[in-house]
């Protein structure tokens, strides 16, 4: 894959090329890195209805092997709201879907 535009939401593209550069590498390493999986997913939208689109299952799993393979594992926090005096439990997942380098796996 390729960057053909990036939004950088209040500068985090340029902070982390500042401050983090090979964090910055890494990132734009496993871009490059993803070869097109074509299109397999059919829109059941309105407006695309029968348009074959990119299957974000696939392009997730294939961005976390890669990013894996650079010694990056995803990070989790389960987490549990409770209300005093009320039944229900709130439960979540904090960073799902964040990734972090493994101290030992720098470079």
């Amino acid at each position: 894959m390729r960057i053909v535009y990036e939004y950088s939401h209040l500068g985090g593209s340029e902070i982390l090329a500042a401050k983090y550069p090979a964090h910055h590498r890494d990132i734009n390493d496993v871009i490059a890195s993803i070869q097109e999986p074509g299109k397999t997913k059919r829109s059941k939208e309105k407006t695309q209805h029968g348009k074959m689109l990119y299957g974000p299952a696939l392009l997730n799993g294939l961005f976390k092997e890669a990013f894996r393979h650079l010694g990056w594992n995803e990070l989790k926090q389960p987490f549990q709201v409770e209300i005093p005096n009320h039944p229900v439990q709130i439960r979540g997942v904090k960073g799902a879907g964040s990734l972090a380098r493994k101290p030992s796996a720098s470079r």
